[in-house]
């Protein structure tokens, strides 16, 4: 079984949202999206959201 992802974000969800609104650079907007996802804890772990972002693993760690 994975590991449970522990990140401590210290932005707001809101926050999170108006930064991906006033970016256009996809990187940006997909590392902002998964700090959402994180903050949200809509995954139990970090390789279920690297899945759904449809990134490697090893991309979402870094």
């Amino acid at each position: 079984m994975g590991r449970k992802s522990v990140i401590e974000i210290k932005e707001s969800i809101e926050e999170l949202e108006s930064f991906l609104k006033s970016h256009k650079n996809f990187k940006i907007r997909q590392r902002i999206q998964s700090l959402i996802y994180t903050k949200k804890e809509k995954f139990r772990t970090q390789k279920e959201l690297s899945v759904f972002l449809d990134i490697d693993y090893a991309t979402l760690k870094r």
